[in-house]
């Protein structure tokens, strides 16, 4: 590789293992509207005249502060029966796309794109309101308030599909000293027919109904009923931007499992074509879209290499590095990676996501396989979750990550399954081993290595 003696100020945008069409589409996005940065939920606006959704209406009804963005801050400040309605019309394209099946042909290929393409801006949407709507509220009700109700207003609305799968699987269970191991199979097939894809984010293999049926024979899960939120003391208003909140919330959740139901699809139709599902995902989108019209594809060799990739960014432009020696390279030769110091560690500093306190031994987890290792009460420690890891998160006291903000799946799935969960931690997978003893302190965000 080629290394330039006059460094430019590149943003790196990823360089974790995981796969290159997802980054490439932010990114597509990014050159449509959407900027990854302070303000970017601003330029949500110009994704949404694009592609005609169901803010477009919402939008027009608003005094615009140019020919493409729209303030919205400056849009929350009275309520608004329009903008609740062009979120329900929001919710209910994402919950349609729940229903995604596989297809049989390129032109398949490319509809279900798109729709992932789609739901991946709705949840970009969800994801930057949230700072807006907290704000909003803090704003209203004061600080003091506001930490008193933080978990629950940043509750999804209504059940999302994890905690609907979580529900399942637990009335099951709870009856299962009354079932034979023939209905407990039957069951296990239904589970896989409603819940299978989502374990299936990136490579992993989608549920089977064994999957399942081993899930049910483990011991029941304690589901406690959803806290309510007493929103009676607070005016009109503040209730309204709750309610707002708590649906862009559902989005941002539901939309993820709509992307994770896409990326499903994707795979599953791409077999159907004669190709390896995984190669379909380590695609750019420029090659992706020229496979749709001509079946030209990379060699497998180059697609091997993608396991390892960084994406970086310089104002409009942005570069795709392949392989982990370049990866490593760029890294360092851009001064990107933050150096730490990991000697003589004795607690760790995040981000709380969901209040509570806990103590056990560690289990560090990356994927599914680990997730298969997983005891119960013990602390789960990862880089970020996935819903491939949702075994090993019913069965953990708490939650420990790397990354994540105050609605990543971590944080959402925390408080709907009421754990105890710290985020943004930087180091945690780094600092922590298997059996390591900690003490969880997610009301003080504050992780002690006992021993």
């Amino acid at each position: 590789m080629i290394v330039n003696t006059k460094k430019p100020k590149w943003t790196m945008l990823v360089a974790r293992n995981q796969e290159v069409l997802h980054f490439d589409a932010v990114m597509s996005m990014r050159r449509e509207g959407i900027h990854v940065g302070e303000y970017y939920w601003n330029s949500f606006n110009e994704f949404a005249f694009k592609h005609n959704t169901p803010l477009v209406e919402f939008y027009s009804d608003l005094e615009r502060t140019n020919s493409t963005l729209v303030n919205f801050n400056e849009a929350l400040n009275k309520e608004s029966d329009s903008l609740e309605q062009a979120l329900d019309k929001i919710i209910q394209s994402i919950e349609s796309d729940l229903k995604l099946e596989p297809g049989a042909t390129r032109l398949d290929m490319k509809n279900i794109y798109l729709r992932f393409r789609l739901n991946m801006g709705y949840m970009m949407l969800g994801y930057t309101w949230v700072s807006v709507l907290t704000e909003k509220i803090r704003n209203e009700i004061g600080d003091p308030a506001w930490m008193s109700i933080e978990k629950l207003v940043l509750m999804p609305y209504k059940a999302t599909l994890l905690a609907r799968e979580h529900k399942d699987i637990a009335a099951v269970q709870v009856n299962q000293n009354n079932q034979s191991e023939e209905k407990l199979r039957i069951e296990a097939e239904k589970l896989a027919h409603s819940y299978g894809f989502i374990h299936s984010e990136y490579l992993s293999a989608s549920w089977t109904a064994a999957d399942y049926f081993a899930v049910l024979k483990d011991l029941a899960p304690d589901v406690g009923g959803k806290e309510v939120l007493d929103v009676e003391k607070f005016s009109s208003y503040v209730r309204w931007l709750i309610q707002i909140t708590q649906k862009i919330v559902y989005i941002y959740d539901e939309g993820k499992m709509s992307l994770v139901r896409a990326n499903w699809a994707l795979r599953l139709t791409f077999e159907k074509l004669g190709h390896d599902s995984r190669t379909v995902l380590r695609l750019t989108e420029k090659e992706f879209f020229r496979w749709i019209e001509t079946e030209e594809i990379p060699a497998s060799d180059v697609i091997d290499q993608r396991r390892h990739f960084a994406i970086l960014s310089l104002n409009e432009r942005y570069e795709h590095f392949f392989g982990e020696k370049d990866v490593i390279e760029i890294i360092k030769e851009q001064g990107i990676k933050e150096e730490v110091t990991l000697e003589n560690i004795t607690e760790l500093k995040g981000t709380v996501a969901s209040k509570g306190f806990s103590r056990g031994k560690v289990r560090v987890v990356f994927n599914q396989e680990d997730s298969n290792k997983f005891e119960d009460g013990e602390i789960l420690v990862a880089s970020m979750t996935t819903p491939e890891l949702i075994n090993a998160m019913r069965r953990a006291a708490a939650y420990i990550t790397d990354e994540g903000g105050t609605t990543c799946h971590a944080a959402i799935i925390a408080r709907e399954f009421h754990k105890p969960c710290i985020i943004a931690t930087k180091i945690a997978t780094k600092v922590l081993k298997d059996g390591d003893m900690v003490e969880v302190d997610a009301n003080a965000g504050v992780v002690r290595i006992l021993k």
